[in-house]
Formats: structure tokens, sequence, C-alpha cells
């Protein structure tokens, strides 16, 4: 098989929203990076689809994990969430084969052992790690 590797990354920052938003989270910033931009797509700019699953990776994540860690009586302050997609071609094309969830979080007064059950929980339970049908790993710590 004729194999190539690729990764797509996306960083998402959410925190806290001012009084009176809809939302009690708000996307802060987006940061997007492809590796090899022109193997999939002919070196055309733009979003790509990969990025945008990154984007809804990274995203999901980190209001998942803003709802188990309040729910824990200890809301975040702020929540950046990398999503990095391994990407893998074979003879029948492109298949995502992973995402890495890199993780950091303002969270006042919270150990690394409070801050890491609502993390799992939040990988697990995000809609779009289980909509993934690939092997999502993490690290994640409190800043």
């Amino acid at each position: 098989s004729n194999s190539s590797r690729y990764s797509s990354s996306l960083v998402v920052s959410i925190r806290r929203c001012p009084p009176g938003e809809q939302s009690p989270w708000c996307s802060e910033r987006w940061r997007m990076h492809s590796s090899l931009e022109t193997c999939m797509y002919s070196g055309r700019s733009g979003t790509k689809p990969d990025e945008l699953i990154a984007a809804a990776h990274a995203s999901c994540f980190s209001m998942a994990l803003a709802y188990q860690l309040s729910g824990a009586g200890h809301p975040p302050d702020e929540i950046s969430t990398e999503a990095v997609l391994d990407m893998q071609k074979s003879d029948t094309g492109w298949s995502i084969t992973g995402s890495h969830l890199n993780v950091k979080a303002k969270v006042p007064g919270v150990s690394q052992e409070q801050f890491m059950d609502p993390a799992r929980k939040g990988k697990e339970g995000s809609p779009v790690s289980r909509l993934l049908n690939a092997k999502i790993r993490m690290e994640a710590q409190p800043a």
C-alpha cells in the first residue's frame, strides 16, 4: 500500500463570557496548522475539512471539560485545547486514525488529581469524541 502520514491541528481557547451573554462560555481564539497542505488539497487555501473536524473536537471537548469541572465544584477560568488529527493515506484514500488532545486549563485551586477525573469524563463524554471512530489520546494539566 502507498502509505503517507499527515497531521492537522487546531487550538481552541474558551473563557467565561461577560455577564448577560446567552452561554457561560465564549470562544476566545482559534489557531490552525496543517503539516502537509498540498498532500490532500493540491495547494488550495482556505479551511479544510480535517481542520473543521479538529475544531469541532477541540471545542466540543473544551465545553465538556468546562461542564465536568463546574459540576465538580471547580469552574475553570479558561481552557485551551489543541486537537491534533493523525491521518494516513492508503490505496483506498485518507483516513483519520487518531486525535490527540493537548489541554491546558486555568482552574483556581484544583489539583492534578481533581482535574484529571473531569478531563477523562470530558474526553469520553464529548459527542465529537464519541463520533470519531479513532483512537483518542489526551494530555491534560491545570495551569
